[in-house]
């Protein structure tokens, strides 16, 4: 099973990335689907998708786009995109450790893959398996004891896959939104794109 979302939205992606912010603040979404008509998630083994984002925390936001491969039950690739779509930093996970690459301070690290990832790369108080396993597996796979609020907006021209997720954690305080631009649901992804041994000594991935 795949689906994309319009084109009209590809294009704004586009946009997006050679205009800036301006382009950005100018785009209309589709009538959202009340929470009461919203359809029922159905579960994806894995997906790939461009997605805009934004973290705020402390009164500081900061925005930025990124694309998405997920593969269950923790396969993680995050690849941070500057203005003009180029990659700025890479967060890999490969079931047993996380590599996190900097290309601005050409700098790389390597931690185990123990629920802390996220929040010594991204400064997100969130697990990687946990972060694959609700958005493969919908709102409601949050654990019961999630230290954080999680909503989720599906709109008309695509009420298939939640278009816009927050995450808002309540220690440390912060908010995580992504809204999803383009996604493909149940890519044929390998183990290969999760590879955190193929690093050449410029840490150019091979």
């Amino acid at each position: 099973m795949s689906y994309g979302y319009p084109t009209r939205w590809i294009v704004i992606f586009i946009l997006c990335i050679f205009f800036g912010s301006a382009a950005c603040a100018t785009k209309v979404k589709p009538p959202q689907i009340p929470q009461a008509q919203m359809p029922a998630f159905v579960p994806l083994t894995s997906l790939s998708a461009l997605v805009e984002a934004s973290v705020e925390r402390r009164g500081r936001r900061r925005s930025f786009q990124a694309a998405l491969l997920v593969k269950g039950p923790n396969l993680l690739r995050i690849s941070l995109l500057d203005d003009l779509g180029q990659e700025i930093a890479t967060l890999v996970a490969d079931g047993n450790q996380v590599l996190w690459w900097d290309r601005e301070r050409n700098d790389m690290e390597v931690f185990p893959q123990d629920g802390e990832e996220l929040k010594k790369t991204l400064r997100l108080p969130l697990g990687v398996h946990e972060f694959v396993k609700i958005l493969l597996e919908g709102p409601k796979a949050r654990p019961n004891d999630a230290t954080y609020e999680l909503t989720t907006q599906n709109f008309q021209d695509d009420p298939v896959y939640p278009r816009n997720w927050l995450w808002q954690f309540r220690k440390p305080r912060a908010d995580l939104e992504i809204d999803f631009v383009d996604l493909v649901a149940n890519p044929d992804l390998t183990p290969e794109r999760f590879d955190t041994g193929h690093v050449n000594k410029d840490l150019t991935f091979q």
